[in-house]
C-alpha cells in the first residue's frame, strides 16, 4: 500500500477498497478449503479460521489506514465502508 501511495495511482477511497478486495478473495480462498464432509468440524473450523485471519485484516487495515487525522465526511465515508465490510464479514461467519 505504501508503494501504491507513492506512485499515486490510486485515490485514499479506492486503495481501501482495493485492501479490502484482496484480502477478502484470500479469506474466501482459505474458507473455500476447509472440508465440507463433516457439518462440525466445517463450522468449528470455519470459525477459528474467521476468528484469527479476520482480526490480523482488522490490525492491518487499521495500522495501514490510520484514521488518526481531522474527520471529514469523506473519512467518514470511508470508515463507513471498512464498518460495513467488518459487519458483512462476522455475520455471513455467524450464518455459515
Amino acid at each position: 500500500i505504501g508503494h501504491l501511495r507513492r506512485l499515486d495511482a490510486f485515490t485514499e477511497a479506492e486503495l481501501r477498497i482495493k485492501f479490502l478486495q484482496a484480502r477478502d478473495a484470500w479469506f474466501q480462498t482459505l474458507l473455500s478449503k476447509v472440508p465440507t464432509n463433516d457439518a462440525y468440524q466445517h463450522a468449528s473450523k470455519s470459525m477459528e479460521l474467521s476468528r484469527v485471519h479476520l482480526f490480523d485484516i482488522i490490525t492491518q487495515y487499521r495500522a495501514i489506514f490510520s484514521d488518526d487525522e481531522h474527520v471529514t465526511l469523506t473519512r467518514r465515508n470511508l470508515s463507513g465502508l471498512f464498518h460495513s465490510w467488518v459487519i458483512k464479514k462476522v455475520s455471513k461467519g455467524v450464518f455459515v
